[in-house]
C-alpha cells in the first residue's frame, strides 16, 4: 500500500492506494493544489484503469493541464475537452486496448463565499469511480455521480446504434462501464461522431457548493466491492466517521479501511483520496510505502510476481519492503500491549 499526505492553506488531502489481489496496479490519481492559470484552483481525481495502466498514467499526466487551461468551467468546455484529450492519446499513444474511468474534482475557492460554503465543487464523472460528500463529525454521506452502466437505457441504445450490444451486462459481452476514457477498440466507427460511439468519453459534469462542515471522497469502484461491507457507502462512512474521530491522519485512516476492505474480499486495485477544506500545510508530508506482508514461499509465481512490481513501482527490493513489513508488524504489535 501507499499512502500520500498532501496540503495547502485551502486543503488538507489524504489518499491511500493498494495494488490489492490484482497482477498489475491500474489505478492512477491526480492532486494538484493549485492550477497555473487558476491559482485559486484545485485539481483532483481517482482514475480506474483496465486492460493495463497506459490510459490511466497517460490521462493522470495530461487531464490537469487540460484542464487549467479552460476560461471557464462549463460542462460544454469540459466535455468538449475530455473528447479532444481521448483524441490526443489515440494519437500520441496509438494503443486501441487500454481504457480507463475517472472521477475528477476541480474546486474553486470563492471569492465571496455564500453562506458557509467556501468553495465551488465541479465534479467530472466517467464510468463508475465514486465522488461522495461527507459530513465533518457525521456519518452522514451523499453520492453526487451516478455509474455509466451498458444497462441503462441511455447507453444500451447508443451502444446498440453504433453496431454493439450488451450481453450480460457488459459493453459486447466484455467492458462494464458504457464511458471511459481510451478503449479505442470501441471507438472505431469512422461514420460516427465521439458521442455516439459504442464506448464515449463524454462526462457528467455537475457542481455543488460546500464549505467547511463538508469533506469530499473521490474513489475507485474497489472501494464498494465488498457489498455486505460498504453497502452502497453506508458501510464505508460509518468506517471513516468512527476512525476521524480518533485520529487527524486522513491517510493511515485511509489504509485502515482499505486494509478492512481487502480482509472482507475486495479483489481489485483499492484507491481512495480524502479531502477536507481547511489549512493543510503542516500536513504536506508526501508519499509512504506500506508494504502488506510476503507469502512467496507458498510458491504462488503470480503472487510474487505481484508483490515484486509493487516493490519496483516504489523503488524497492523484495527484501527492503520484507524488511518494512517487519517493523511496521512490531510497531503494531506494540501499540496493541
Amino acid at each position: 500500500m501507499t499512502l500520500y499526505r498532501m496540503g495547502s492553506a485551502d486543503f488538507k488531502i489524504g489518499v491511500a492506494c493498494m495494488q490489492g489481489f490484482r497482477n498489475e496496479m491500474e489505478d492512477a490519481h491526480i492532486v494538484v493544489l493549485n492550477g497555473v492559470h487558476h491559482p485559486n484552483a484545485g485539481y483532483f481525481g481517482v482514475l480506474d484503469g483496465h486492460r493495463g495502466s497506459t490510459a490511466s498514467r497517460w490521462f493522470s499526466e495530461n487531464v490537469v493541464p487540460a484542464l487549467d487551461r479552460l476560461p471557464q468551467f462549463t460542462s460544454d468546455e469540459i466535455q468538449k475537452t475530455m473528447i479532444q484529450l481521448d483524441i490526443q492519446y489515440l494519437s500520441e499513444t496509438n494503443d486501441m486496448n487500454s481504457g480507463t474511468t475517472a472521477i475528477f474534482c476541480i474546486l474553486e475557492k470563492l471569492d465571496q463565499p455564500k453562506d458557509d460554503n467556501h468553495f465551488r465543487a465541479t465534479i467530472i464523472n466517467l464510468g463508475d469511480s465514486k465522488f461522495y460528500i461527507g459530513k465533518v463529525g457525521s456519518p452522514s454521506f451523499s453520492s453526487l455521480t451516478h455509474d455509466h452502466k451498458p444497462t441503462n437505457d441511455v447507453e444500451r441504445e447508443r451502444i446498440e446504434a453504433a453496431g454493439g450490444c450488451v450481453l450480460r451486462g457488459r459493453v459486447d459481452s466484455f467492458l462494464s462501464v458504457a464511458r471511459a476514457l481510451g478503449d479505442h477498440q470501441y471507438k472505431t466507427r469512422k461514420d460516427l461522431p465521439p458521442e455516439k460511439q459504442k464506448i464515449i468519453a463524454v462526462p457528467d459534469v455537475s457542481t455543488v457548493l460546500i464549505g467547511p462542515s463538508d469533506y469530499l471522497v473521490l474513489c475507485c469502484d474497489g472501494i464498494l466491492e465488498p457489498e455486505h461491507v460498504a453497502n452502497g457507502g453506508s458501510g464505508i462512512f460509518n468506517f471513516l466517521h468512527s476512525k476521524l474521530q480518533a485520529s487527524e491522519d486522513t491517510a493511515e485512516v485511509l489504509s485502515e479501511l482499505i486494509q478492512h476492505l481487502l480482509q472482507n474480499g475486495s479483489k481489485d486495485n483499492m484507491t481512495a483520496m480524502l479531502i477536507e477544506l481547511k489549512d493543510g500545510s503542516h500536513y504536506n508530508l508526501g508519499k509512504e510505502f506500506i508494504p502488506g506482508e510476503y507469502y512467496g514461499e507458498f510458491g504462488n509465481s503470480t503472487y510474487v510476481d505481484a508483490y515484486k512490481s509493487s516493490c519496483e513501482r516504489e523503488g524497492k527490493t523484495v527484501e527492503q519492503a520484507r524488511e518494512l513489513w517487519g517493523s511496521r508488524r512490531d510497531l503494531i504489535l506494540n501499540r496493541k500491549k
